[in-house]
């Protein structure tokens, strides 16, 4: 038997970075030599490598097979953790990189979909316009994604709506409303009728809703008024695109955030159905804003956010 704790303290005591990526090596080509090749050792060596790792950790990882190599159950429970290991080292060997190849700085920032269509694809063009040194990196995540991402250091910020559990070293700041509205094709029969009763919703065919609570209970709320129950469309989905593509090709009509449906009006792909709520206070949402954690970011982590600031007020619409 072996403790986790002694043999935490053997990898970082004796492990070499060069034997981890032996370890995803094997685990990905399912051959020594492959693997000798990929990290740029002859095959001796690798299999030394690989030996001595697993020596340290007191656990066989792969089992040697006349077809190749394949992975133990206990190296199918390390391979995941070590790669993610690597790829953290790569994310901040590149983080670094662009730190000191840029002279204005590097921003990395996460964001929900919501942020990335209301928010980061109007402003971000223009923070570069004004600040083309800074070197800014979106990517797309899941709100209850993005606090981990901050706190493991793989973001600088987070746009998303605030928390509802904020830890005591996080600051949210709003920066845009937002609303859930009912949106079509505008090619759909309710486009160009002005504004219509709820009753007029009840013979549509729906996306199903987004599969957070408040919508759906909002939805929910909105068909108990009226009695009926809403006919729905039986593909359930989180992807943006598809939904899109629902919307537009099967003429459903779709309950979604402004915020998320903002860039699609621009393009003129999907309308919003003017619709009489009996008390439209029900459909307000939290606004969406930056989150941080600590004391404040590098100098152009802040010259974003006064950017966002000064962009939009927490009471206006997107552009």
């Amino acid at each position: 038997m072996i403790s986790a704790n002694l043999m935490f303290n053997r990898l970082m005591g004796k492990a070499r970075l060069r034997q981890l990526q032996i370890i995803t090596s094997v685990a990905e080509l399912g051959s020594l030599q492959k693997a000798a090749d990929a990290v740029g050792l002859s095959q001796p060596a690798t299999t030394h490598a690989l030996a001595e790792i697993e020596e340290l950790l007191g656990v066989r990882l792969f089992f040697r097979q006349t077809r190749g190599m394949a992975p133990t159950d206990e190296g199918r429970a390390l391979i995941p953790l070590v790669r993610s290991a690597l790829d953290a080292i790569k994310v901040g060997t590149t983080t670094v990189a662009s730190t000191i190849n840029s002279r204005g700085g590097v921003v990395r920032v996460g964001s929900i979909s919501a942020g990335v269509s209301a928010i980061i694809t109007d402003a971000l063009p223009d923070f570069v316009d004004a600040n083309p040194d800074i070197v800014t990196r979106v990517q797309e995540a899941e709100a209850l994604r993005l606090p981990a991402l901050l706190s493991e250091g793989r973001i600088d910020l987070a746009i998303c709506r605030e928390p509802a559990n904020l830890a005591l070293n996080a600051r949210f700041q709003p920066v845009l409303e937002d609303r859930l509205i009912v949106v079509a094709g505008p090619s759909h029969p309710l486009a160009n009728k002005g504004r219509v009763g709820i009753e007029a919703l009840v013979d549509q065919t729906w996306a199903q809703p987004p599969s957070d609570v408040q919508t759906v209970q909002i939805f929910s709320e909105i068909w108990e008024a009226t009695g009926d129950r809403p006919r729905l469309y039986p593909i359930d989905t989180r992807s943006i695109v598809l939904s899109f593509a629902l919307i537009e090709r099967r003429g459903l009509l779709d309950f979604m955030p402004r915020s998320v449906a903002h860039q699609m009006q621009r393009a003129g792909r999907v309308v919003e159905i003017d619709v009489a709520w009996p008390d439209p206070s029900l459909l307000a949402l939290p606004p969406l804003g930056v989150l941080q954690l600590g004391n404040g970011g590098s100098p152009a982590v802040q010259k974003l956010i006064d950017f966002l600031a000064r962009q939009w007020l927490a009471d206006a619409n997107p552009r």
